[in-house]
């Protein structure tokens, strides 16, 4: 990083900022991930548990709706959160971090960096393609971009 910040070489990044991602996780897709990733088949189930028959309300000023079922996405806030695993854990950052100086994925927040502006624009359309075929957008007017001389 000191070569970056010395001036001796330039470093562009883009801090992506994925749409509802919670709420656009297709749950197979999860499962998937999880078990390409070698998750005991145990907890596989054991997540895939909590889903099901998943109902919820929504509280707004006048009061909550009637319940309804939720059939895509994942429950936002616990400690076991799986959103990780699918994807910073090989199989998607994987597919479309080989030219990338470096990539870094928390959570839902992917953060890809490289040496040229060209490089990195490059870099973010193979995450935005990789992630739309999984259900997930990457919004456009929240993802900035930085360049450091």
């Amino acid at each position: 990083m000191e070569k970056y910040g010395d001036g001796q070489r330039e470093l562009h990044c883009v801090f992506v900022d994925l749409e509802k991602a919670y709420d656009r996780v297709p749950r197979e897709e999860l499962w998937y991930c999880m078990r390409k990733s070698e998750v005991a088949e145990k907890y596989v189930r054991v997540v895939q548990d909590m889903y099901v028959r998943s109902r919820t309300m929504v509280r707004c000023a006048v009061g909550q709706t009637e319940e309804f079922k939720v059939e895509v996405g994942l429950h936002q806030g616990l400690g076991s959160e799986p959103l990780p695993v699918c994807y910073s854990d090989g199989h998607l950052s994987e597919e479309v971090r080989q030219k990338s100086t470096w990539t870094m994925m928390f959570a839902d927040d992917i953060v890809i960096c490289s040496e040229s502006r060209e490089q990195v624009e490059e870099n973010l359309e193979r995450w935005r393609f990789a992630l739309e075929r999984r259900g997930m957008k990457v919004s456009r007017s929240k993802t900035e971009y930085m360049f450091c001389e």
